[in-house]
């Protein structure tokens, strides 16, 4: 065979590995002329693995590919309007999806249609979701629906330290992030470049809030401990407790005036 053979050859089997598979409709609801569906939609992001994607689309338009999570503090969000369905979520290791619809892309009334053809076959739509393929990573799928909400998702807040205090390798060109979900769920991660394209991330410390008396507060006490980082000599004296207290957002808002630490 020759090089221009081989080559061809090559870019074809590559090209059938980078394919996305097709989109499977699990569930149909029609409704007063309009129609809401579940759909697996897979990706491959490699040879021979597959990803299982749960998309809602509305009157063939999409609704939502991804769960966010519904906020600890739903109070600081008063213009949503929420319907629940939570006596339909079972206990399980899956996260019940809160489908965020966007004001945005759909109006009120399209709403108010999407969530009747929800509600017409409410039952079948859960039992899809229970039944959903699990992907090749081993990232479950979202559970089932527990709420529908009109209005736009809420998103991670990223916060940063006043001074960096780790180092990874030689790496000097590193980001420290504390990551804080709506949903209470929390994570530092520290982002190092080594040179010539290589980045590498290092989760260091992961953990959850609860809601107290209207406000924010860590679960457990705040603790890094990872054997992948270590302090710089002249962080080396800084407790964990001051470090958390040197994070602020892109605004200069400090985190702990969003989270309280009570350890």
């Amino acid at each position: 065979m020759n090089t221009a053979s081989l080559f061809r050859l090559l870019t074809s089997a590559l090209a059938l590995w980078s394919c996305d598979p097709g989109e499977t409709t699990l569930v149909t609801s029609r409704h007063d002329g309009h129609t809401l569906e579940l759909i697996d939609h897979p990706t491959m992001p490699g040879i021979g693995m597959t990803n299982h994607q749960p998309v809602l689309k509305f009157d063939g338009k999409m609704v939502s590919d991804e769960n966010v999570g519904f906020p600890l503090l739903p109070e600081q969000y008063p213009g949503w309007i929420v319907r629940s369905y939570l006596a339909d979520t079972l206990p399980s290791d899956r996260t019940p999806w809160t489908v965020y619809v966007s004001p945005g892309m759909f109006s009120r009334e399209d709403f108010d249609r999407l969530a009747a053809c929800f509600e017409a076959q409410r039952m079948q739509f859960q039992a899809g979701l229970d039944a959903f393929p699990r992907s090749a990573t081993g990232k479950l799928s979202p559970g089932r629906i527990a709420r529908l909400v009109y209005g736009e998702p809420p998103r991670p807040v990223i916060f940063r330290p006043k001074q960096g205090r780790f180092a990874v390798g030689d790496n000097t060109e590193i980001k420290e992030n504390f990551i804080l979900r709506p949903d209470g769920h929390w994570l530092l991660n520290i982002e190092s470049n080594a040179g010539d394209g290589l980045h590498s991330t290092v989760f260091a410390a992961k953990g959850k809030l609860k809601a107290e008396q209207g406000k924010l507060v860590l679960e457990e006490p705040f603790v890094i401990d990872h054997p992948g980082i270590k302090a710089k000599p002249e962080m080396a004296g800084l407790s964990d407790a001051d470090y958390l207290r040197s994070f602020a957002d892109s605004t200069g808002r400090p985190l702990l005036s969003v989270i309280r630490n009570p350890f």
